[in-house]
């Protein structure tokens, strides 16, 4: 939260003077909220500064090489560019906020309690970051699925809907499946291949698929069987997995078995990344 606070004073606000230019009271505002929103907490910081730079963004991204070329790039692309690690569009050193970095630890720190954090931005009229958090950290309701012959948690709060899918509905664009989900185009992701795990992933006619959404994307992750829903603990998996993506923790099932949480989140983010 100080993180965020302070990038919004040191890169959000604008100077007095700039602020009475563009129309805005020369004070300005820093607004803190929060709600309950069903088994989450939401928290927003709101700013009414000068907000993100898009083009900024992405020329940044240009010069470290994360994108080959600007237009390839879009402005969701370059938000989500701010959580890379090391990741910094400052000119200067500042004893407010630093040089930007530690954005990726911000988001780090929300996923390891299974939280999200998102990114909104209007050019000249400021910027909000919205964090959700599940309103108990320790313990959540987790829906247990069966792929590849493992078995994976996945927190409710992220699960919109599950559905079985006939193999036929199934279709290829850009080298990735996909299904229509209603009017929408729905991703889909085998976590047999997103973990580089061995398992018979095999080629049923019928599946089942989760619906796991994090703010505006939405992803469809291939499952074998679904095994209802369990109350869990989440227990940290320690420094040595810290660097794998897509995984928030562990959780016993109380019959001696250990299963993966997942970070649905990381999984989007990583499913997604660059796909506009």
């Amino acid at each position: 939260m100080m993180h965020i606070i302070r990038n919004a004073i040191d890169h959000g606000i604008e100077t007095p003077d700039e602020r009475t230019r563009n129309g805005k009271d020369e004070k300005g505002l820093i607004k803190l909220s929060s709600f309950q929103k069903g088994n989450h907490v939401v928290i927003d910081v709101e700013d009414d500064g000068r907000g993100i730079d898009m083009d900024k963004v992405k020329r940044t991204a240009l010069e470290k090489g994360i994108i080959q070329d600007v237009d390839s790039a879009s402005d969701r692309d370059a938000l989500e560019f701010l959580f890379l690690p090391g990741f910094s569009t400052s000119d200067k050193v500042s004893e407010i906020s630093g040089r930007g970095v530690g954005m990726d630890v911000v988001k780090n720190n929300i996923a390891a309690v299974s939280g999200m954090v998102y990114v909104e931005s209007k050019p000249g009229s400021g910027c909000r970051v919205t964090i959700t958090l599940p309103i108990t950290l320790a313990i959540i309701k987790a829906l247990i699925i069966d792929t590849t012959g493992r078995k994976y948690a996945i927190p409710i709060t992220s699960v919109l809907e599950t559905i079985m899918v006939d193999r036929r509905d199934v279709l290829t664009v850009e080298r990735k499946e996909v299904i229509q989900l209603r009017e929408t185009t729905l991703p889909l992701l085998h976590l047999g291949s997103f973990f580089e795990v061995t398992g018979d992933q095999g080629n049923p006619e019928h599946f089942f698929v989760v619906v796991v959404g994090s703010a505006d994307k939405r992803l469809g992750i291939v499952v074998d069987d679904l095994l209802g829903q369990q109350d869990i603990v989440i227990k940290s998996i320690g420094e040595t997995f810290k660097g794998f993506k897509g995984i928030s923790g562990a959780a016993d099932l109380g019959d001696q078995r250990t299963i993966l949480v997942l970070d649905v989140g990381g999984i989007i983010s990583e499913a997604t990344r660059g796909s506009g």
